[in-house]
């Protein structure tokens, strides 16, 4: 296998760039639109449902990531390799 030329590296980067660039534009063109559509009343409920939906989603993963963590490290600890 060759190694990547600084013209593979350069569009490799290119397209970074864009992955991460492109769900923000998104995003901001979105948000803008909702908040002429809805108003100030209807979009501050709308982002309170949103934070809190967010908030609830990522302390159930946070949980969720630690009770297996703590699964895997007891098993493994007790030799208990099916479990």
């Amino acid at each position: 296998m060759t190694a990547p030329s600084r013209r593979d590296t350069f569009a490799g980067g290119l397209w970074n760039v864009a992955s991460m660039v492109v769900p923000l534009l998104s995003t901001v063109l979105l948000s803008a639109v909702i908040a002429r559509r809805l108003g100030s009343l209807e979009l501050g409920a709308q982002s309170f449902v949103s934070y809190v939906a967010s908030l609830v989603s990522g302390l159930v993963i946070t949980a969720a990531t630690n009770c297996s963590t703590q699964l895997m490290a007891s098993a493994y600890g007790a030799r208990n390799g099916p479990r």
